[in-house]
């Protein structure tokens, strides 16, 4: 709700922010920069000027993709000491190739315990699960771009 996602002339996207939020638009490109994992979002670059900041991302479609997929992306970020701290349908999606993607972590913390790491295993596995995401699964086309 800080933030506005829009759809580069060359495909990529941008997360834009005020200028007065750069710094956790920053802290969350720093922690995607280290994570590299076949479903977590990729992020490029981070970019600041007056008025706003950025980060230069890869283009992701809200269908929603494999469950187990989803939790080997959290049990990595989990493992390199990571939260996600934010896991909801509007986090999960899609690349252009239809790979699973866990993206947004601007809510994301060190991990403090592994019971932490495996409640956010637990919600993604109930939100999965949830008649919202069944119906999300069943009737988006990637249309729509986040």
């Amino acid at each position: 709700s800080d933030s506005c996602v829009y759809k580069t002339v060359d495909g990529y996207c941008l997360k834009v922010v005020e200028y007065s939020r750069r710094e956790k638009l920053k802290r969350e490109y720093e922690i995607l920069k280290n994570l590299h994992h076949p479903n977590i979002v990729k992020c490029f670059e981070f970019i600041c000027t007056t008025g706003y900041a950025a980060i230069l991302r890869e283009t992701l479609s809200p269908v929603l993709g494999d469950e187990t997929a989803y939790i080997q992306a959290l049990d990595y970020c989990h493992s390199q000491g990571i939260l996600h701290g934010d896991i909801r349908l509007n986090n999960l999606g899609s690349d252009a190739d239809g790979r699973s993607k866990l993206f947004d972590f601007g809510n994301a913390a060190v991990i403090q315990s592994q019971p932490e790491g495996q409640k956010e295993i637990e919600i993604l596995k109930n939100i999965m699960r949830s008649p919202i995401a069944q119906e999300r699964k069943a009737t988006s086309h990637g249309d729509v771009l986040c």
